[in-house]
């Protein structure tokens, strides 16, 4: 798993979503080997496919990426198994 992350329009989610890069994949120069960081869906997407509009910053209480306009996931994932 990368640090790098991606937004994408998950196929699963049926929205942009945020995606870790997974690394120790060669899927060429023009796609990406990536998994949604919701629901956990991994596939190769093409890179030119990448939503550049919309912002993504660190989690303030975990430090975790999330998208601007939205909850973290690491947050609500971490707070689902501590119950």
């Amino acid at each position: 798993m990368s640090d790098l992350t991606w937004v994408f329009k998950c196929n699963k989610c049926a929205k942009p979503m945020l995606f870790w890069e997974k690394v120790g994949f060669d899927a060429g120069e023009e796609h990406v080997v990536v998994m949604c960081v919701k629901c956990e869906n991994t596939g190769v997407k093409a890179r030119i496919e990448a939503m550049t509009d919309k912002s993504v910053v660190r989690c303030n209480k975990c430090g975790a990426w999330k998208m601007e306009s939205g909850s973290c996931y690491t947050c609500k994932k971490t707070n689902a198994q501590s119950v």
